[in-house]
């Protein structure tokens, strides 16, 4: 599939998204979507989706989301490569359409909800401050965090997907 015809971007926190993964209560939430220009994107289960995005990152950005996710936001990553975990994050749930990633530290919970709905798949993400701390941190955090998914979906969407 042609990277042109691929269209990434926020879009809204879908009810279903707070339905499945949803925190009781977040304090912040975004949605990202990578579309094609109509035809169905490469047929994935949402583990495979989940895989491609960020173990089928590069090396470096690899690095890059590992080190801030321990150094900076302290999450507690799992074992990798595992299967019952995404990069170090928890396989929370999974369906046929959806996947559920979860991780925890001292200062928040965060889940990843990614969705694969044919023409375009969704990752959304939800946030629960657990410590004041949080609050300060977060939104510089989110500054990479809104250039990273849009990116890391994009390629992940241009990509073959891999036999399982």
């Amino acid at each position: 599939m042609a990277a042109a015809t691929l269209h990434t971007g926020r879009v809204e926190v879908a009810d279903a998204a707070r339905g499945v993964g949803g925190l009781a209560a977040d304090d912040w939430a975004e949605a990202v979507a990578v579309t094609t220009g109509g035809s169905a994107l490469l047929p994935r289960s949402p583990e495979q989706w989940a895989r491609s995005v960020f173990e089928g990152a590069p090396g470096p950005m690899r690095w890059f989301l590992v080190t801030g996710w321990r150094s900076v936001l302290r999450l507690r990553l799992g074992p990798r490569p595992a299967p019952t975990h995404v990069l170090g994050w928890r396989i929370v749930t999974m369906s046929t359409d959806v996947i559920v990633l979860e991780q925890t530290s001292a200062l928040m919970t965060a889940r990843l909800v990614l969705r694969s709905e044919g023409v375009r798949v969704v990752l959304t993400t939800f946030v629960r401050y657990e410590h004041g701390a949080a609050r300060v941190l977060w939104p510089f955090a989110a500054l990479t965090h809104r250039r990273a998914v849009p990116y890391l979906l994009r390629r992940a969407a241009a990509r073959p997907a891999e036999p399982r």
